[in-house]
């Protein structure tokens, strides 16, 4: 008599691929060093290509 295999017993891998970072996460390390360098989150916008509000988000990203 063979043995009926349920799913628990079938071992498999998955690899789970996250890429969809935040724009704020993609540009926090040039933010905090823009903001190091004394500008001001208005400046760092305009320069990343982002808002102030953005630009304050990254550099508060991780602390």
């Amino acid at each position: 008599m063979e043995r009926i295999r349920t799913i628990s017993e079938i071992p498999f891998e998955v690899s789970i691929l996250v890429k969809n970072n935040f724009k704020y996460q993609e540009l926090s390390e040039r933010a905090k060093r823009l903001r190091r360098l004394g500008m001001s989150y208005r400046q760092i916008g305009r320069a990343l290509g982002v808002d102030g509000k953005v630009a304050k988000k990254a550099c508060r990203f991780g602390r």
